[in-house]
């Protein structure tokens, strides 16, 4: 499997191969390494990389999520080519973009979470919704300042992509 992983300003193409067991070979960037990863709790990994031993735990978030490793806390954005190429066009459009914001489904999802209620007051980069889609959970956020107007979805709504989730005004 092949994704990108943002951390902080740095991107990394990662390529995943399943070895035997608890094996894996990754590719970060075209250096190409073996790694033993066993989880050993929901949010805990214990990875073996060039002999070295590394506890990883996912502390919170979705997708940025907040990774410690070695008693350092970074902020990891996983993403498919898919995903990347979806999150592109969409800061693009909502570069476009000014006013009135919709907050649109970008493919089939199920909502999770809603971060906000109507009457809110949100700044660009504002987290808005949390959507599900592909098994992976996503925060849908403002490009613009402005105030949540209408929220047209409920928590655990399923809803086909380009709906309307949030409008911001």
């Amino acid at each position: 499997m092949e994704f990108f992983a943002r951390i902080g300003d740095q991107e990394h193409r990662i390529e995943v191969t399943d070895l035997e067991g608890s094996r894996y070979r990754l590719s970060v960037d075209g250096v190409t390494r073996d790694v033993d990863c066993v989880r050993i709790s929901d949010r805990c990994y214990s990875l073996i990389l060039d002999g070295a031993s590394y506890e990883v735990d996912i502390i919170g978030g979705v997708n940025p999520y907040a990774v410690g490793v070695k008693g350092e806390v970074h902020d990891v954005e996983i993403l498919t080519e898919r995903e990347k190429r979806l999150k592109a066009v969409t800061r693009k459009a909502a570069a476009a973009q000014e006013g009135r914001q919709v907050i649109t489904a970008p493919m089939p999802s199920k909502v999770v979470r809603l971060l906000v209620a109507v009457g809110e007051q949100v700044n660009p980069g504002n987290g808005v919704i949390v959507i599900e889609a592909m098994k992976m959970e996503n925060e849908l956020r403002s490009t613009g300042a402005g105030t949540v107007r209408e929220i047209r979805v409920k928590e655990g709504e399923a809803v086909v992509g380009g709906h309307p989730l949030v409008i911001i005004e």
